[in-house]
């Protein structure tokens, strides 16, 4: 096993957790709407619901703000190496060396998805708790 293996499996647990979190989350919306009632012509969840609408919606929110921290995070390294291996090709170029920044390697800083794994971690928390929400109340009106 190499290195890059071990990146792979991680992007793609984690891709599959994401996915799972928004199917979840949608399932407990659908889960709350059928669960509503209504007065007077509008539509009414039921308090028992709300602490686990509140935190599905939570969730759904970080989801979407991990994945626009992410482009924004990558966008901007990728600007900046960009900028640094075009000067780079510039400065080599004056001096008759050929280089192509495209076959440069190079590393990221180990903290630069440090706000969304936090972002992952914080969306997994607010999904589970939901749903421990959802099971309670379900279990409360069903027993």
């Amino acid at each position: 096993m190499k290195l890059e293996d071990t990146r792979e499996i991680y992007y793609e647990t984690t891709g599959k957790v994401s996915d799972l979190v928004r199917q979840l989350g949608f399932a407990g919306i659908a889960i709350i709407w059928v669960f509503k009632t209504q007065s007077d012509g509008r539509q009414i969840i039921p308090k028992g619901f709300l602490p686990a609408g509140i935190l599905i919606v939570l969730a759904l929110a970080a989801d979407l703000f991990q994945y626009a921290a992410s482009v924004q995070i990558w966008d901007k390294f990728n600007r900046n190496k960009e900028t640094e291996l075009t000067e780079k090709a510039e400065i080599l170029s004056a001096q008759g060396v050929s280089y192509d920044v495209e076959d440069e390697d190079f590393d990221a800083p180990g903290s630069i998805n440090d706000l969304t794994k936090r972002l992952f971690w914080t969306k997994f928390v607010l999904m589970f708790s939901a749903y421990v929400y959802l099971i309670l109340y379900l279990t409360y009106r069903v027993f």
